[in-house]
């Protein structure tokens, strides 16, 4: 887990110092990206030491979130925008289904922990 927590810490520094002149090249202010793209950093963080299955669906929860609006971010156009909602429509159907089948292994087997789930399948 600390290995890739430092491999996207690294790849959001490295991100951070592209953006910088592409941002300062376009015009208004654009300052909330550094904050979308630290949201994004932090929950891609608590998805990868996640040992629980909610913590899973919260990290991934974050991430997904940073992301629908980094989609949708330069509202130049409308392809954005509509990129960012689709993403959204199939997002929020994909976790109904992960959140439907961390229910169906919470019922089985009585807990959401990895470890006691890896010895407890069969």
């Amino acid at each position: 887990a600390l290995f890739y927590m430092g491999l996207i810490l690294a790849a959001s520094f490295v991100i951070t110092i592209l953006s910088y002149g592409y941002l300062n090249a376009r015009e208004g202010n654009l300052e909330e990206y550094y904050l979308l793209l630290l949201t994004g950093t932090l929950g891609s963080s608590i998805l990868v030491a996640s040992n629980h299955f909610i913590t899973l669906f919260l990290g991934l929860e974050v991430l997904s979130v940073s992301l629908y609006t980094l989609i949708a971010y330069l509202r130049t156009g409308e392809q954005g925008i509509e990129a960012g909602l689709k993403y959204l429509i199939l997002a929020a159907a994909s976790s109904a289904f992960l959140l439907f089948g961390m229910a169906l292994l919470y019922a089985q087997i009585g807990t959401m922990q990895f470890d006691h789930l890896a010895t407890r399948l069969p």
